[in-house]
């Protein structure tokens, strides 16, 4: 079966290569069929494009604690670490804006697809680090190679690395679907000592991972983890403070464009605080702001996205209880 390799590869500085806001689209913008309501709200991008650019990370009293511990696990070199959190409360952005902050001799690779075979995730570690191609896993020396070469390898590389003090991590999200086989592989991974750790290992993943650690027959792979974040959805206050970094992050200013206290707490009531969920809803108002000519964002345009994004009747038709039921249901489906 043809095998396809999805990986994220970190370069010099730690900057990931699909990053949603470059410099170069912030200093000039992106070309002008792609913006709706930025032109006339004066921004520069997309404020709550669902990218997950590490710089536009918003670090609010329940994300900053988080983003503290992970980084200093992961420049402490621990083996295993766990970050948990719902759906579309930030666990990947956080992870890049953590990764974005380490030196140059921090080799990092990050898998999003958990569906993989062993063999699949060492080649992914060969191909995400550079120590081979794509055309070498195809076409070259190691195109059809047995796990026990593409392991030998793997280990070469990462020895390799202690001659100039470097280190490797290897970063996996939605951890929770990862397979049996697959987290054998993990750990075996995490057990590569060299006179030192050789990888250091961050799984990912929704709250039941944190089950799945608990079973009996994860007790291997469970008593290797060395730190344990949580991400938590945002407050009130921060879901109106991540409102205006996204917005000032991309040149907003309040005389251009503001949301009014009524329409923040609706903001907030209708995404229960999952950042995900305020990118979709604050993009849709700014829209119906923008065909109102309105710097303000009031209540009314977040009750518009709201039906649109949940896609319920009017608050009149179905009442408050029943819509905010509806949200709920929508929002986990969706």
């Amino acid at each position: 079966s043809t095998v396809v390799l999805k990986f994220q590869l970190f370069g010099a500085g730690n900057v990931p290569t699909d990053v949603g806001v470059s410099n170069a689209t912030l200093s000039q913008g992106p070309a002008s069929s792609v913006l709706t309501y930025e032109p006339y709200y004066g921004l520069k991008a997309k404020p709550f494009s669902l990218s997950t650019d590490p710089r536009s990370l918003y670090q609010s009293s329940s994300h900053a604690p988080v983003f503290e511990d992970l980084l200093a696990a992961i420049r402490r070199r621990e083996g295993l670490i766990v970050l948990t959190g719902d759906i579309g409360t930030g666990k990947t952005t956080l992870c890049r804006a953590a990764i974005y902050q380490l030196d140059r001799k921090t080799f990092t690779t990050f898998v999003p697809d958990p569906y993989l075979s062993r063999e699949d995730l060492l080649r992914m570690l060969l191909v995400g680090f550079g120590e081979v191609s794509v055309h070498d896993l195809k076409q070259g020396c190691l195109k059809g190679a047995p796990r026990a070469d593409l392991g030998v390898q793997v280990y070469e590389f990462l020895t390799s690395l202690e001659s100039v003090d470097a280190f490797a991590t290897l970063v996996i999200d939605e951890a929770q679907d990862l397979s049996p086989p697959l987290l054998d592989e993990i750990r075996a991974l995490s057990e590569m000592e060299a006179g030192r750790r050789l990888l250091q290992i961050v799984l990912v993943g929704q709250p039941e991972l944190r089950a799945r650690l608990r079973a009996r027959d994860m007790q291997q792979i469970a008593q290797r983890v060395t730190t344990v974040c949580e991400l938590t959805p945002l407050s009130r206050e921060g879901v109106a403070g991540y409102v205006s970094h996204r917005l000032a992050f991309v040149g907003g200013t309040r005389d251009r464009v503001e949301f009014s206290p009524q329409a923040l707490d609706l903001v907030f009531n209708g995404s229960f605080g999952i950042p995900r969920l305020v990118n979709r809803i604050c993009d849709r108002a700014l829209s119906y702001g923008y065909l109102d000519r309105s710097a303000l964002i009031g209540q009314s345009h977040v009750e518009r996205a709201l039906q649109e994004v949940w896609m319920v009747p009017p608050r009149q038709e179905l009442g408050l209880l029943g819509q905010e039921v509806a949200w709920r249901e929508a929002a986990i489906e969706g």
